[in-house]
């Protein structure tokens, strides 16, 4: 897997330099100087994940940080089916390469899945309600077969770019302040959060050659 939280900030603030507000009619820097001002902590849930919304009357936000599978399909499920002319979606946390699936709290979320959201009939048929209407940006890893997504048949109706180039000032002052207002938040959790230790005990039977993690990080010692 790649990620540190440098390459985070990094690539929040370049996936934000696409933004064109000629096309999408929106000033970005002045929504997220608003979001910034607002300082929101959000929601926080198990393990640390955190959701931070936020609506004004030209842009909806939603800020998902170490997210578990059902939120962020959730949320894109949400987002794929909203009556919105432009969606710009952000991924800057862990990737596993080769297959670019994003790593989550809990699980993976693969191009697979997020092909399968994109095809549910009521996404499908927001789209071709307004065909040729919808923009969608979409900035992740280069690593799996996401640069295919606008070449498949179900986007076909809308315009979709993966990593499109940069349209917005790097140094904006907006921007650097929007990045700042979310780096406490990008706190990497531990080992033993991440793992919890279990209550049962007994033995394990395996067949075959087998990596057992013992979570909670409560230093029992095993051979196979």
């Amino acid at each position: 897997m790649r990620f540190n939280i440098v390459q985070a900030i990094q690539c929040h603030k370049q996936s934000l330099l696409s933004w064109d507000v000629n096309d999408c009619l929106v000033n970005l820097e002045k929504e997220l100087s608003i979001i910034t001002d607002q300082a929101l902590e959000g929601e926080e849930a198990r393990f640390g994940e955190r959701l931070i919304q936020f609506a004004s009357e030209n842009l909806v936000t939603e800020i998902l940080i170490h997210p578990a599978v059902s939120t962020l399909s959730q949320c894109v499920r949400n987002l794929l089916s909203s009556f919105t002319r432009h969606r710009h979606i952000i991924h800057a946390g862990y990737t596993f390469q080769g297959n670019g699936s994003w790593a989550l709290q809990d699980g993976t979320f693969s191009y697979t899945d997020f092909s399968e959201a994109f095809q549910e009939i009521e996404v499908q048929r927001v789209i071709h309600a307004y065909e040729n209407g919808i923009s969608l940006h979409l900035h992740c890893s280069v690593e799996g077969e996401w640069t295919r997504l606008p070449k498949e048949s179900f986007a076909k109706a809308c315009k979709v770019r993966v990593n499109p180039t940069d349209v917005l000032t790097t140094g904006s002052p907006s921007i650097l302040n929007f990045i700042k207002y979310l780096e406490p938040f990008l706190i990497p959790s531990t080992l033993e959060n991440i793992l919890e230790s279990s209550d049962v005990v007994g033995n394990i039977r395996f067949s075959r050659p087998t990596l057992y993690v013992f979570p909670g990080g409560d230093r029992f010692i095993a051979s196979f």
